[in-house]
Formats: structure tokens, C-alpha cells, sequence
């Protein structure tokens, strides 16, 4: 079985909070529609960040209950995403500068992996019992 599995885009730089959350929403949309093709849910969850100065971050939620929805995606992910926009981003020049007032993140990549995955039950995929 596969070690991963990944959804990520690049898009123009953006430091506007609601147009990120709405980027992340479209990465986890598209993981989501990729681990239930593969019939995959996982574990963990890693969001990385490319911003504008091409500084790569990688952040890490706890192992938790096997997911795969795009809703269960974008729940664990979000926080991460806010713990950074909360953080900001660098200086020009990519380096921080701890003299000026907090500089917004601006990104131009978002991207979802999720690892530890397993193989969805059969009897876990049925919803309702049919009405």
C-alpha cells in the first residue's frame, strides 16, 4: 500500500486570510475526492505552505482518527493554517524582522498529505441504511 497520498496547487500570492481558508477548503476537496477513489482514509495530516518568498513550511497535525472526507481534511488542517496566518510571515527578503509590526503571510502553495492511511471497510462506507 502507499506510503501517502497528496493534493497541492500553486496559485497567485495572496495574504488575504478568507482567499487562503478557501484555498485550503479547494486542497482538501481534492484530496478527499482522490482517498475515496482509492478507497483510502489516513491518519495524519501534514499542510504545507510555500509563500511568496519561495520559504517552504511544513506543519504537522496530531495522529488522530483515520479521515478522508474533505470536511474531516479541512477540520484538521484549518488550525494549522490559522497557527500560521496568526504567525505572519517575513520581512522582505524572506527574514524576519522583529522591528517592524506583524507582516501577513503571503502564500502562493497549498498543499494536504495525508499518511498513515489504511484501506476504508466496506461496512464503514455504507451511510443510513436506505429510507
Amino acid at each position: 500500500m502507499q506510503k501517502g497520498i497528496s493534493f497541492s496547487d500553486t496559485f497567485g500570492s495572496s495574504d488575504e486570510p478568507a482567499a487562503l481558508r478557501r484555498q485550503l477548503w479547494t486542497m482538501c476537496e481534492g484530496l478527499g475526492a482522490s482517498m475515496l477513489a482509492a478507497g483510502l482514509v489516513g491518519e495524519k495530516l501534514t499542510l504545507r505552505l510555500k509563500d511568496s518568498s519561495f520559504e517552504v513550511r511544513s506543519r504537522a497535525a496530531p495522529r488522530g482518527a483515520a479521515i478522508g472526507s474533505a470536511g474531516e481534511l479541512y477540520a484538521r488542517a484549518l488550525p494549522l493554517l490559522e497557527r500560521e496566518l496568526r504567525r505572519g510571515g517575513a520581512a522582505e527578503g524572506g527574514v524576519p524582522d522583529s522591528t517592524r509590526s506583524h507582516a501577513r503571510l503571503r502564500l502562493r502553495s497549498i498543499g494536504v498529505m495525508m499518511t498513515g492511511l489504511s484501506r476504508v471497510r466496506a461496512a464503514a462506507g455504507a451511510e443510513g441504511g436506505g429510507g
